[in-house]
C-alpha cells in the first residue's frame, strides 16, 4: 500500500481532522443526540416557507447569473447594503475593501493567512472556539492560552504573559471574544454575579432587549429619539448609560456628552469623553481622559483613556504629565505602562 505521507508539505504534516467535522459525524452517526457542542441549529426552527418562497422566486427569472458564478469579493448589491449600513455607522468603507465570507471560519482563515507566519504566536482564551483553532494552527502559527475568570479573559494573566512573549519579540496576535462566550457559554462583566442565564433573564442586572433598542437606535437612525438618549443616560446602570454614548462613537453626527463627564463609574466617563473629543479640541474631556489614568482607576478604564488619547492628533498638554507618571511606573514593564511610554515617544 502506497504510503503518501512523504508526498505532504510541512503544513499537511501538521494538519488534524476537525474537531467540528468529528462532532457533526456524531451527531450523523446519532440521531437521538442532542449536541450543543458544534453549535448546529433546531432543525425545527429552520424557516422552510420563506425559503421555499425565496428560491422560488429566485429560480422563476431563469437568469442565467442565478446559477453562475458569482464575483469573488460577494454579490455587488448586498456588498451596497454592507457599505450603506457601515456608512450609517461612520465608518467609510468602499466595495473594493469589502469580503463578503461564508461564515465565521472563513474569516478566521483569511485572517490567519494574511497576517500570520509560521512560528508567530496567537494569545487565545482558555478554552476558546475550535474553528479559531484550526484556523491559526492552519499557517504554523502557535497558540498560547491566557486563562478566563468568570466574567472574560484575566487581565492580569494576559498582561504577564504579553510580557514574557514580548520579551522574545514572539507576541503577534491576541483572539478574544467580547461578550458571547463559545463553548463556555459566559457572558462578560455582568455574568460574575451569577450564572449567564441567570443574567440574560434579569432585566435590573443586564437589561439585554433595551440595550439592544437603545444600540440599534442610536446606530441605525438618522435622528434617535431625544427622549429615549435622556433616559439611557439618567438610568440606573452603569452598562446602559455607558452604552448610550459608546454607540455613538462611530457616528458621523455630534455628540454632547457632558452630563456623563462627573458619571460616578469611570468606564462611562471615559466613554462620555472620548465622545466630546469627537468634535475636536475638549479640554473637559481631556481633563476626565486625564483623571481615568490615575493608579487608583479600573484596568479597563485606564487603557480606554489610553486608546482614545492616541488617536488623537498630538497627546494634550493636560493629560501628558498622567501618562507621564504612568510610563514610569513598574520600570515600564506592565502593557499599561509601554502603552504610555509608546504615546509620549516623539
Amino acid at each position: 500500500m502506497t504510503n503518501f505521507d512523504a508526498f505532504l508539505s510541512r503544513a499537511g504534516e501538521t494538519m488534524q481532522e476537525s474537531a467540528i467535522r468529528k462532532m457533526g459525524s456524531m451527531l450523523a452517526e446519532s440521531r437521538d443526540l442532542v449536541s450543543f457542542a458544534p453549535g448546529y441549529p433546531a432543525e425545527a426552527a429552520f424557516a422552510w416557507d420563506d425559503f421555499r418562497a425565496i428560491a422560488d422566486d429566485v429560480l422563476s427569472t431563469r437568469r442565467e447569473s442565478v446559477l453562475q458564478y458569482g464575483a469573488t469579493r460577494g454579490y455587488r448589491p448586498l456588498l451596497e447594503s454592507i457599505t450603506g449600513l457601515m456608512a450609517e455607522r461612520g465608518i467609510s468603507a468602499p466595495l473594493e475593501q469589502l469580503v463578503v465570507t461564508n461564515g465565521s471560519q472563513q474569516g478566521l482563515d483569511l485572517v490567519a493567512r494574511v497576517l500570520l507566519d509560521r512560528g508567530d504566536v496567537v494569545l487565545v482564551e482558555l478554552p476558546t472556539y475550535t474553528g479559531a483553532i484550526s484556523a491559526f494552527r492552519g499557517v504554523g502559527a502557535e497558540l498560547v492560552g491566557v486563562r478566563q475568570e468568570a466574567d472574560g479573559c484575566d487581565l492580569d494573566a494576559l498582561d504577564a504573559t504579553l510580557v514574557r512573549l514580548r520579551a522574545a519579540n514572539r507576541a503577534h496576535l491576541l483572539r478574544v471574544r467580547d461578550t458571547g462566550f463559545m463553548p463556555e457559554g459566559m457572558m462578560t462583566t455582568l455574568a460574575a454575579g451569577g450564572s449567564p442565564r441567570a443574567v440574560a433573564r434579569d432585566d435590573a442586572r443586564y437589561p439585554l432587549v433595551r440595550l439592544l433598542d437603545l444600540i440599534d437606535a442610536l446606530q441605525l437612525s438618522k435622528a434617535p429619539a431625544a427622549d429615549l438618549v435622556a433616559a439611557a443616560r439618567r438610568d440606573s446602570l452603569a452598562v446602559v448609560r455607558y452604552w448610550s454614548v459608546a454607540a455613538t462613537i462611530g457616528s458621523p453626527r455630534a455628540v454632547d456628552a457632558t452630563a456623563l463627564f462627573k458619571d460616578p463609574d469611570p468606564s462611562v466617563r471615559v466613554a462620555a469623553a472620548t465622545a466630546g473629543l469627537r468634535g475636536g479640541t475638549n479640554p473637559a474631556a481631556v481633563a476626565v481622559l486625564a483623571g481615568a489614568l490615575a493608579s487608583d482607576q479600573p484596568f479597563g478604564a485606564r487603557l480606554a483613556a489610553l486608546n482614545t488619547l492616541a488617536f488623537l492628533p498630538a497627546l494634550p498638554d493636560a493629560a501628558r504629565p498622567m501618562v507621564t507618571q504612568l510610563a514610569q511606573t513598574k520600570d515600564n514593564t506592565d502593557y499599561l505602562g509601554r502603552a504610555a511610554n509608546a504615546l509620549l515617544a516623539p
